[in-house]
């Protein structure tokens, strides 16, 4: 009787499944760095006040759409690399919330574009990892990593990167090499392929 009512949940889970993938499926694209243009980010990125990068995170957030995000593709007209870049540098802000956001941010464009942004996102998983030491920001930086993991790394991209990350001669913080390899654990129980 069990089995028969486990194989019932697995085919209900399975319909639920393949239906949200045939709705993200019909979804159109957003065009995010369109929509972007129409807001306050703009204008409001580069200030130096926290609370207007904020709120220009919040527009982005805004204009990604609901999840499962899905974002245009990179093409001749559209280019993700100047805004990876300005949140990039938003990573090394000084206040927490600015640099969480932008952590979000950047999870929002691996789940909505995917693998296709590996060239322009790998130069940044030093920096990602390297806050792992800020505790403000540790569970923002976790997010961020499992959505790259998911959407846009290999395990063989992120050990090639993370390798020198886990040396203690190159990174000196314990906490910091702590935090890699529970986030790798993550990555190994979420493949199931190790």
């Amino acid at each position: 009787m069990e089995d028969g009512e486990e194989a019932a949940e697995m085919a209900e889970q399975q319909s639920a499944g393949e239906k949200a993938a045939a709705g993200l499926a019909a979804r159109p694209a957003v065009n995010l760095l369109q929509v972007l243009q129409q807001t306050c980010y703009p204008t409001n990125i580069s200030h130096d006040n926290w609370q207007k990068k904020s709120c220009a995170l919040d527009a982005l957030f805004k204009a990604a759409g609901k999840q499962p995000y899905k974002l245009c593709q990179p093409s001749g007209s559209i280019s993700y690399t100047q805004l990876i870049r300005e949140l990039n540098q938003l990573l090394s802000h000084h206040h927490y919330l600015v640099c969480s956001k932008a952590l979000t941010a950047l999870g929002i464009l691996a789940e909505g574009v995917g693998a296709i942004l590996l060239p322009e996102m790998r130069p940044l998983l030093p920096t990602l990892v390297a806050l792992f030491k800020d505790e403000s920001v540790e569970d923002a930086v976790a997010s961020c990593l499992g959505k790259l993991f998911a959407n846009v790394f290999s395990f063989k991209d992120l050990l090639d990167t993370l390798r020198s990350s886990l040396d203690e001669k190159k990174q000196k913080n314990a906490i910091v090499r702590n935090n890699i390899l529970i986030f790798l654990a993550r990555c190994v129980r979420a493949s199931g392929r190790y």
